[in-house]
């Protein structure tokens, strides 16, 4: 049986601006389709560095970083197409006007752009991804209101409305309650993207 590779870093170091000091250095990684990887380490270690350069939103400073088999430097816009994404920081403030519903439809504007209006497809992808994610009772309610757990799981479901191929998750458990952090390795590994080619 064969297996495609997904996400392949050669001996990459990424510095950020007005920095000295790589905040990664040399790393060289293979991930293949439908590989479940956690990434583990303190704080400042480079986790974040590490998805913000696969995802092509730091250019690393040497090396190479290809996703299936596009190189990042050169395709980063059909790169990020293929990832879902959930960065760490992303609590919204109380007054937040937008439904769960709505930011979770925010991430079919990736597929559709965000001059075209969601068709009724779009909204019914929606609704699925919060169902998966066990949060459709949360749909009509203001983002701002809500939970710092239930915001994470409403940016997680907001990207798998991208059908992605790949899902780059920063510190999925930071702001989960214990008993939802408990439950989530089990729903990451339901996540998993299909592992096609």
């Amino acid at each position: 049986m064969t297996t495609t590779t997904a996400i392949r870093l050669e001996a990459v170091s990424t510095i950020y601006e007005g920095e000295r000091r790589p905040a990664l250095r040399e790393v060289t990684l293979t991930v293949d389709a439908g590989e479940l990887v956690y990434v583990v380490g303190p704080n400042a270690a480079g986790k974040t560095t590490l998805l913000e350069t696969i995802n092509g939103l730091l250019p690393p400073a040497t090396g190479t970083v290809q996703v299936y088999g596009m190189d990042v430097a050169t395709h980063g816009r059909r790169v990020r197409q293929t990832i879902g994404y959930v960065p760490q920081d992303f609590m919204v403030e109380p007054g937040e006007p937008y439904t769960a519903f709505d930011v979770v439809l925010m991430g079919r504007y990736g597929m559709i752009g965000f001059l075209h209006p969601p068709t009724d497809e779009d909204r019914a992808k929606t609704a699925t991804a919060m169902r998966r994610l066990a949060i459709q009772d949360l749909a009509r309610r203001p983002m701002g209101r809500l939970s710092g757990g239930q915001q994470q799981k409403v940016m997680i479901a907001r990207a798998l409305t991208k059908e992605p191929r790949i899902l780059l998750l920063d510190e999925p458990f930071s702001n989960l309650d214990p008993a939802s952090r408990a439950q989530m390795p089990a729903l990451l590994r339901s996540l998993q993207p299909p592992s096609s080619s």
